[in-house]
């Protein structure tokens, strides 16, 4: 990922290794903004608010972090796919209170729910399944030669 100065806003821009990391990052983007807008609603001294702004927030910082120290792509989709199920636990913790709106909670909980099933399917399509890897394996075996078999003095 470079960072690039854009002159004519005067802003950062990242630059992302491919349209996966750019959709994970915009997706969380807009899941962190919409339960910073749902949690204006909630009262300033329900601790679950600043636990679920935390944890979001925590996301959206750790997908920048993980995709600029160029860790494996496993680790990375790993981190996030933890810090997406405590986001999702704690929205459906959210759901059940009553200080908490459970419409506007379960739709969060959805849609971060479906981040996750796309991400969990990006990983799928990285990490080498161990069947796969045993086929791998089972082909790259050395077969019995012919002349081994044929030869009946040996």
């Amino acid at each position: 990922m470079d960072t690039q100065k854009d002159n004519s806003k005067g802003q950062i821009s990242m630059s992302f290794n491919n349209v996966r990391d750019i959709f994970v990052l915009e997706r969380i983007e807009k899941l962190t903004s919409a339960l910073y807008r749902i949690t204006d609603f909630v009262s300033d001294d329900e601790a679950l608010k600043w636990e679920l702004r935390k944890r979001s927030s925590e996301l959206l910082s750790r997908v920048f972090l993980e995709y600029k120290t160029h860790k494996d792509q496993e680790s990375v989709l790993n981190e996030i796919l933890y810090l997406t199920d405590t986001v999702i636990s704690l929205c459906k913790v959210a759901c059940f209170s009553e200080n908490f709106s459970s419409m506007n909670f379960s739709l969060l909980r959805d849609e971060y729910g479906s981040l996750r099933a796309y991400l969990e399917m990006e990983k799928q399509a990285i990490v080498p399944r161990p069947l796969e890897v045993i086929k791998g394996l089972l082909a790259e075996t050395t077969k019995p030669s012919l002349s081994l078999i044929d030869d009946p003095g040996r």
